[in-house]
C-alpha cells in the first residue's frame, strides 16, 4: 500500500461499535446512532459517544453497553493521535520539499483529527503558519502562529512566523514584538535576529515610534551577550 491509500485509510477507518447495539427501539437511541454516523471524527464525536454511553448507564440498564462505548472513545483518541503524528510527519516531508501546498493539506489533516498532544498541535499551528507566509496568506499565518503560540508559548518559531506576517501586513512594530520574543524563547537562533536586523534596517525611525522596543532591544542585546 503507497503512502496515498495509506493516508485514506487511516482518514475513513474506526472501530466499530460494540456488539448488541442498537440495543433498543427507543427514538433517543436512533437520534444518537443517526448523529453517530454523521460526526466521523473529531470532538463531536466524542460527544455523541458520550451522550450514548450516559443513555445506555441511565435510561437502558446497560452498563456493559456504556462501558465498551467508553473503552471506544479511549480507543478512538489514541487513534485520533497517531493519525495526526502521520499527517504531521507527511506535511513536513512536504514542506522540506518545498511543496507548500501539498504540506498545508496534510497539516489540516492532522489538525481534522483534534489532537490533544501539545508538541504535536504546536506543530501542526506553527507549520501550518509558515506554508501560509510561503504561499503569501499572511492574514491566516498570523492567526495559525498565534494558536500555536498559545499551545505553548516558550518555543521560538511561531513567533517567527508571527513576526514575517505581521510585517507583510505593514504591522512592523507587531513585527519587531514577534522577532524579539523569538530570541528572548531561544538566543541561539540566528535566525531572527537577522530578520529583526533587516526590519530595522528597513524601517530606522521604528524605536522612536515605539520607545519599548529600545528597551527590549538592549534586554535582547544583554541575552547575546552572555
Amino acid at each position: 500500500m503507497g503512502v496515498a491509500e495509506f493516508a485514506r485509510a487511516m482518514s475513513t477507518s474506526r472501530p466499530q461499535l460494540p456488539a448488541g447495539i442498537p440495543a433498543t427501539e427507543l427514538d433517543t437511541e436512533q437520534k444518537l446512532l443517526q448523529a453517530l454516523e454523521q460526526c466521523s471524527e473529531g470532538e463531536k464525536r466524542a460527544e455523541v459517544l458520550w451522550e450514548l454511553s450516559r443513555f445506555y448507564h441511565y435510561q437502558v440498564q446497560r452498563s456493559d453497553l456504556a462501558d465498551a462505548l467508553l473503552n471506544l472513545m479511549t480507543t478512538e483518541r489514541a487513534s485520533n493521535e497517531r493519525k495526526a503524528v502521520f499527517y504531521l510527519s507527511l506535511g513536513q516531508n512536504a514542506q522540506t520539499d518545498g511543496k507548500w501546498d501539498l504540506a498545508l493539506g496534510h497539516y489540516e489533516l492532522g489538525l481534522s483529527r483534534s489532537p490533544k498532544e501539545p508538541l504535536t498541535l504546536y506543530l501542526l499551528y506553527n507549520n501550518g503558519a509558515h506554508c501560509r507566509n510561503m504561499l503569501g496568506f499572511y492574514v491566516e499565518a498570523e492567526q495559525y502562529s498565534r494558536l500555536a503560540i498559545a499551545t505553548d508559548s516558550q518555543r521560538h518559531e511561531a513567533y517567527i512566523n508571527l513576526g514575517i506576517s505581521l510585517e507583510a501586513q505593514r504591522d512592523f512594530t507587531g513585527a519587531a514584538w514577534g522577532f524579539v520574543e523569538a530570541i528572548k524563547a531561544k538566543r541561539s537562533d540566528p535566525q531572527a535576529v537577522e530578520l529583526l536586523r533587516q526590519l530595522l534596517i528597513n524601517h530606522p525611525t521604528l524605536p522612536l515610534q515605539s520607545p519599548w522596543i529600545e528597551q527590549e532591544l538592549e534586554l535582547v542585546w544583554s541575552y547575546k551577550e552572555r
